[in-house]
């Protein structure tokens, strides 16, 4: 019984330690700068387009992706569309213009710098800041979704700014 009692003891002070020190908080470079960025190696790599919500792409849509596959990029802690993403979006109007029957999810994605809440509000803004471009030159807004990833699906798992701005990014999967 007394071994019990010392176990038991040795058990109780386990747990409460480990509820004691929790998680470490994310260090204060991190939370004063971009949403979007991925944390690092152990995140996550990014998914292949057409397939981020796990499904099978729908009927057609592997083949509606491969005929456009382009990215917007973003500068840091910005939604603003530059003059290339313009062109790009322009190129978007036109390939959803001849495919009538096909619907759009924009993906708005940011680098690693940034707390987690930051980032998916900028995803969100990044992707909608390209929405409102399309809906502006004609696309049914019934055609297009936006979804924010913030740093969770880097392209790059770098930590360098080549890497960063390789995740300031809006993608495109396409579905009938």
């Amino acid at each position: 019984m007394k071994n019990w009692g010392i176990a038991s003891g040795l058990i109780i002070v386990f747990v409460l330690s480990l509820s004691v020190t929790g998680c470490a908080p994310k260090k204060a470079a991190e939370q004063s700068g971009e949403v979007s960025q991925p944390q690092g190696a152990a995140a996550a790599p990014a998914e292949t387009p057409g397939t981020s919500t796990g499904e099978a792409p729908a009927s057609g849509a592997a083949a509606a992706q491969a005929g456009f596959d382009k990215k917007i990029y973003f500068d840091y802690d910005q939604f603003e569309l530059r003059p290339e993403s313009t062109q790009t979006l322009t190129e978007l109007v036109a390939y959803m213009k001849a495919n009538p029957d096909l619907k759009v999810q924009i993906c708005g994605n940011c680098d690693e710098r940034g707390t987690n809440e930051y980032n998916i509000a900028l995803g969100d803004k990044r992707a909608k800041a390209a929405q409102e471009y399309c809906i502006t030159q004609g696309i049914d807004p019934q055609r297009i979704s936006t979804i924010s990833y913030g740093e969770e699906k880097p392209a790059d798992p770098g930590h360098s700014e080549e890497a960063w701005a390789k995740n300031r990014r809006d993608d495109f999967v396409f579905s009938k």
